[in-house]
């Protein structure tokens, strides 16, 4: 497997757009995209310290894809937040649930 050739899949066609949060890490457009990529180089980090033999395609598959489910799982919403002791409309992600079993880990194998 290409590792460039699936991650400019990946990239070009869902994440660029998508938060991989409402409000923690990546909670902003292109945040899937970002923590993705800092997952599959922390594999790689760890991967090489503990000496394991893994293929790339195995790397690129478990770290670039374990948020899967989290495509079409944010939208985009407005929520009030109260900036200089005034309430103002500012832009927020809110979740928009579409498989209701297990935790993002299973739905994302599910959808592999």
């Amino acid at each position: 497997m290409d590792l460039r050739i699936c991650w400019a899949g990946f990239r070009n066609q869902i994440s660029l757009r998508l938060p991989a949060s409402t409000r923690y890490h990546g909670a902003y457009e292109g945040g899937l995209c970002e923590h993705s990529l800092d997952v599959y180089h922390m594999a790689k980090k760890a991967i090489a310290g503990y000496e394991l033999e893994l293929t790339e395609e195995s790397v690129v598959v478990a770290t670039l894809f374990h948020d899967l489910c989290k495509v079409n799982f944010y939208k985009k919403d407005v929520r009030n937040q109260k900036i200089n002791g005034t309430w103002q409309e500012v832009p927020c992600y809110t979740i928009e649930e579409k498989y209701c079993f297990g935790g993002h880990g299973s739905k994302s194998v599910y959808l592999v």
